[in-house]
């Protein structure tokens, strides 16, 4: 029984650590935003997503005309 509730522990952990991603539904404005991957744009860590951390962090201006995005 210990085991059992070991494994949904650690389960349950994982699980609740993992990286909530902001979802963006166009995919032009997707590409804009995690093109600058520098310590000073919004994909700092490079992955090709936006973490909320990462969206919360981010105070600067994003430019984005005749980019053909469709839908912020």
């Amino acid at each position: 029984m210990k085991v059992i509730f070991i494994i949904i522990s650690v389960f349950l952990f994982f699980s609740s650590v993992k990286a909530k991603n902001v979802v963006i539904p166009d995919a032009a404005f997707k590409k804009l935003l995690i093109a600058d991957s520098t310590e000073s744009g919004i994909n700092t860590n490079g992955d090709g997503e936006i973490q909320m951390s990462e969206a919360k962090k981010y105070s600067g201006a994003i430019r984005a005309t005749k980019k053909g995005i469709r839908d912020l």
